[in-house]
């Protein structure tokens, strides 16, 4: 983190494939939603199947996170299918404002 611990690019490396699907079956996402400590966040993630943002994109764009640790609505899912043996990376950008963010995959199987 930065100065008074604010968010700084790569700090979202941390989470690289946490968010893993090692089920044996292919889920199915239907939502990802993200929120901010910040009351005025610009901070988005656009989240990709694979570690180190590599892989296919998740949603149709950049979901600006919800402020003040209030979740966003869900970014529009395109690429629902998740498979056994792959990670989520979930890609931050935008302005960097806050101090945390924390992304929801949601899914069915």
């Amino acid at each position: 983190t930065g100065t008074s611990n604010a968010l700084q690019s790569g700090d979202d490396a941390i989470s690289d494939n946490t968010c893993y699907n090692d089920s044996g079956v292919t889920r199915t996402i239907t939502a990802v939603k993200c929120r901010s400590d910040n009351a005025s966040n610009t901070t988005t993630v656009n989240p990709t199947f694979g570690s180190a943002g590599t892989g296919t994109t998740i949603l149709s764009g950049a979901l600006t996170c919800g402020n003040s640790l209030a979740y966003s609505s869900s970014g529009t899912v395109t690429n629902a299918s998740w498979t056994t043996g792959t990670g989520i990376n979930p890609v931050m950008g935008g302005t960097l404002t806050g101090t945390s963010i924390s992304m929801i995959v949601e899914y069915t199987y």
